[in-house]
């Protein structure tokens, strides 16, 4: 096995000349990214000639008013509460699960982890199922 002080038993030219290989190759790899950057900032446009799709052709709101507009929207509350409610109590639990086994049942780590994987399951299954 090998010991960093065993790089002091190295001669000192040689060490220099593989330090300086080293900044060649760093130089090398540099040119090469520096001139592929140049490229793509040269060669992509601003925007694309045609829209990648049919919405991106529809004029966007600023955030202000979009902001409001969102505010007072019973079609947008409705399903960012039921959201909210379902998912984002079950990841406060589920980010704390370690802790909570570990520190009042004595369960591992590995458990645990097997626990919130199952967890993720039954709820993916869960969403799919209550989707449908």
């Amino acid at each position: 096995m090998s010991n960093v002080s065993d790089c002091d038993d190295i001669d000192p030219e040689i060490r220099s000349k593989h330090i300086d290989e080293i900044y060649t190759l760093m130089y090398i790899e540099f040119g090469w990214v520096a001139l592929l950057c140049i490229l793509s900032w040269l060669y992509f446009p601003a925007k694309p000639p045609t829209p990648p799709s049919a919405s991106a052709e529809v004029k966007r709101k600023d955030f202000i008013p979009g902001a409001k507009s969102l505010a007072v929207s019973k079609q947008f509350w409705l399903p960012a509460l039921c959201y909210s409610i379902c998912v984002g109590f079950y990841n406060v639990w589920e980010s704390q699960i370690d802790t909570i086994f570990q520190n009042t049942m004595g369960v591992n780590q590995e458990t645990t982890g097997r626990i919130g994987a199952y967890a993720n399951i039954a709820g993916a299954a869960g969403g799919i199922i209550f989707s449908r």
